[in-house]
């Protein structure tokens, strides 16, 4: 049995009893779940994240001082093993690559919290990422504005498209490599080619770009999954 360390962060004392409920319940064999903190505010959350360095931290999206995104985005940079889920009660909030730059595991509505197991199980035994489908649709389409219009997308080959196609399921790098059979300097290589022939910033970017072709059924998505 692994225990995993976590931190709670909401300022509304009924949606922690609920969540706390939640985790005591779970189903998910070979975890369990210790918190070593509850706070009520970003700060509050940032400063229990640097302390602990637990392994999931649920945060609030609207939290007094700084946001659950904002926390979740000065973390980033420093290669926490913490695995960041936000919680809110609206799906309108944020951008795909907002989240993915803050390298944000999971995002619940608070509305619809059943789908927590199913998140923790692609998060923690899938290594994935699990964004409730009304956010990852809102967040979708409030992207749209800064992305690579469909009609320039260039011809890819079938290697690119089941890289592509790992990259939107929340895959590393090393687990592509051995999906693939191929090296990880490889994998770096053909990431760094997408991403140039996509128009993406960094490897955040290109798996959203990677959903979009996942999720809505793009042209070269179908084309892929046709074999």
């Amino acid at each position: 049995m692994r225990r995993l360390t976590l931190v709670l962060a909401d300022d509304d004392p009924d949606f922690l009893e609920e969540l706390q409920d939640a985790l005591v319940w779970l189903a998910l064999p070979g975890f369990s779940f210790t918190q070593v903190a509850v706070v009520h505010t970003g700060s509050d959350a940032l400063e229990a994240i640097f302390s602990h360095q637990p392994d999931l931290a649920f945060l609030d999206f609207d939290m007094p001082e700084m946001t659950g995104l904002e926390v979740a985005g000065v973390l980033a940079p420093w290669g926490f093993k913490t695995r960041m889920v936000l919680c809110s009660g609206y799906d309108d909030r944020t951008t795909l690559p907002e989240l993915l730059d803050a390298r944000v595991r999971g995002y619940l509505l608070k509305s619809q919290m059943d789908n927590l197991e199913t998140a923790l199980r692609t998060i923690l035994l899938e290594d994935g990422v699990y964004f409730d489908p009304r956010v990852f649709h809102k967040s979708y389409q409030r992207s749209l504005p800064t992305t690579t219009p469909v009609d320039t997308w260039p011809e890819l080959t079938p290697f690119q498209l089941r890289l592509l196609k790992l990259l939107a399921e929340g895959h590393t790098q090393q687990h592509i490599a051995m999906a693939l059979n191929g090296n990880i300097n490889t994998i770096k290589t053909q990431i760094n080619r997408l991403r140039k022939a996509l128009h993406c910033k960094d490897i955040h970017a290109l798996r959203f770009m990677a959903h979009r072709l996942y999720a809505y059924r793009h042209p070269l998505g179908d084309r892929q999954n046709r074999g």
